[in-house]
């Protein structure tokens, strides 16, 4: 299984069948942004199907981003639905999927939490389960992880 980006929508057609009225002329287009409301703000490249706001500064390069930004779908999951992704014979690998950096923030600010709860119990006194202790060795274990992903 693989992508074929040859076998991404045109960009005017794709772009007009989700609901957006293109305007203007020559390789650059005026639209509404659907992510945050504006009547002309977002621009697409009628050539690549990349577009960007110009007003909440959402962008991207091409057909299968703005489905990704717009459905919140992984990229095999938007490219088979755009019918970009081929049976070419060979066995699908196993990838896991990363988080999109509003996941990763949303899954920091829980762990953290859970984190500061349980120092906070500590300070107070409150005695720590082993099984409250092995959830935060567990969460500091997730933010690791995030931290490795996205910071380093």
């Amino acid at each position: 299984m693989s992508f074929d980006r040859n076998l991404l929508p045109e960009p005017i057609g794709f772009y007009e069948n989700d609901g957006l009225v293109l305007t203007g002329r020559g390789k650059w287009r005026t639209t509404s942004c659907v992510f945050h409301g504006g009547s002309d703000s977002m621009r697409i490249n009628t050539t690549t199907g990349a577009w960007r706001c110009m007003a909440c500064d959402e962008k991207g390069g091409d057909v299968l981003a703005y489905r990704m930004a717009v459905t919140g779908e992984d990229f095999v999951t938007a490219a088979r639905a755009l019918d970009a992704w081929v049976n070419d014979g060979r066995p699908a690998l196993y990838r896991p999927t990363t988080l999109s950096p509003r996941d990763a923030l949303a899954l920091l600010a829980q762990e953290a939490n859970l984190v500061a709860v349980t120092a906070a119990n500590i300070a107070n006194g409150v005695p720590v389960t082993r099984s409250d202790l092995d959830r935060t060795l567990t969460s500091a274990g997730r933010i690791n992880l995030v931290v490795r992903e996205y910071a380093l």
